[in-house]
């Protein structure tokens, strides 16, 4: 069970992407790789890392770091490092090692392009995704109306409560955001597969309805919690995003921070 105060450092993300739309229109850096084999399902499952982010415009991050809280720590952001996550199940075991470990590299502000944002070795050898781009779904008003479950959506954030007890405001909701990836062996030079990764966060506990996290998000201090991420094999193109896929991810990240600052003040 994730506490108030667990999920009040994870759901900074919806008030810190507004800083950070300049910083993360990411572009894939792979001009072309060798593509991989997803005769097997391609599934890739990512745990037993965390997630902190900050909201500064000029120091803000989206920073994993090992271990899962109240164990990890958060450590510095940047994208030299590659912090650890643990290969779940399930996976394509042609392409997936049970049980090993790999990196993700932190989102700061200013990124313009993030190569090999995430990072294994398996059968083939080593393997990365780049990232390319958040995914903007359709924008529905939080909180939802009517019973649970229960969705809403913000920005590239989507809101799903799944219980929630009027009388003690105790509550359970995901939070999840979706990436486009690109995935590849060797260097960059034949071609690559495209990915769409899933990461997810759930609160459970008093005061953790969609309302009061989305208020709690405005604090001061930043967020901090657990994450974990599925990685599949889309049918989205690869490559660079066309003009118009920048202007929509930016537009869609400010609006978050607009959107929540506009809930917090009525």
């Amino acid at each position: 069970m994730i506490d108030r105060y667990s999920f009040n450092r994870v759901l900074r993300t919806a008030s810190s992407v507004g800083m950070l739309a300049s910083a993360m229109l990411v572009v894939t850096g792979v001009a072309g790789a060798t593509m991989l084999n997803v005769s097997g399902g391609g599934t890739f499952n990512m745990g037993n890392f965390s997630v902190q982010v900050l909201g500064s415009p000029t120091t803000g991050c989206i920073n994993f770091f090992n271990g899962t809280p109240p164990t990890g720590t958060p450590d510095a952001c940047d994208q030299i490092q590659n912090n650890s996550y643990s290969v779940n199940a399930p996976v394509d075991s042609n392409l997936f090692f049970l049980g090993s470990q790999g990196g993700i590299k932190d989102i700061p502000a200013g990124t313009t392009s993030i190569g090999s944002f995430i990072s294994t070795t398996g059968v083939p050898g080593v393997i990365n995704w780049d990232l390319v781009n958040l995914v903007i779904p359709n924008q529905i008003p939080c909180p939802p109306t009517g019973p649970t479950p229960a969705s809403c959506a913000v920005g590239p954030f989507v809101f799903t409560a799944l219980a929630y007890n009027t009388s003690t405001t105790f509550a359970s909701t995901t939070v999840s955001f979706t990436t486009n990836l690109c995935g590849y062996t060797g260097s960059p030079s034949t071609g690559c597969t495209p990915y769409t990764g899933v990461f997810s966060a759930q609160f459970t506990g008093l005061n953790a309805d969609i309302q009061s996290l989305i208020n709690q998000s405005l604090l001061p201090g930043g967020i901090t919690d657990s994450v974990s991420a599925t990685l599949n094999p889309s049918k989205a193109p690869s490559g660079v995003p066309e003009p118009a896929s920048t202007v929509l991810l930016g537009s869609g990240l400010l609006a978050v921070g607009m959107a929540f600052r506009r809930r917090f003040r009525a």
